[in-house]
């Protein structure tokens, strides 16, 4: 994986902001009403989004749906290569819990439901490939 002027590459094909966004969607089994309620958009929006007809997708929504979908928007937007953040990803893969402890101040309150939502999901997807 690599960042190319703003794409992200995978297996040598550059991949859009459209493309990440659908792609992240559908791996955590959200629909297009579900992420356009998070974010606060219609799911023609999404829709939109998601098929690369708005490319010029307003800052305050594209952070946003970097949040439901649990990346960082640099990651979104192709200025980085990691889905969260080298910082991020550093205090994930030392200890889960300290980097939440460390994080929880700087989230609100729909932060933590949405952090709270993700481990329910991922708790499920591991159950039911037992």
């Amino acid at each position: 994986e690599m960042v190319f002027w703003g794409q992200i590459t995978r297996g040598g094909f550059a991949m859009q902001i459209h493309e990440i966004i659908r792609t992240r969607r559908t791996a955590l089994g959200l629909t297009q009403e579900q992420l356009a309620e998070q974010v606060h958009v219609t799911k023609q929006a999404v829709y939109k989004y998601e098929t690369g007809i708005v490319t010029n997708i307003p800052l305050d929504k594209l952070e946003s749906i970097a949040a439901c979908l649990g990346v960082a928007p640099g990651y979104l937007a192709g200025w980085q290569g990691s889905p969260a953040g080298a910082e991020l990803d550093a205090l994930i893969q030392d200890e889960p819990i300290a980097a939440y402890q460390n994080l929880k101040d700087q989230l609100t309150q729909a932060d933590k439901e949405d952090i709270a939502r993700l481990i329910q999901l991922r708790a499920e997807l591991n159950r039911s490939k037992t």
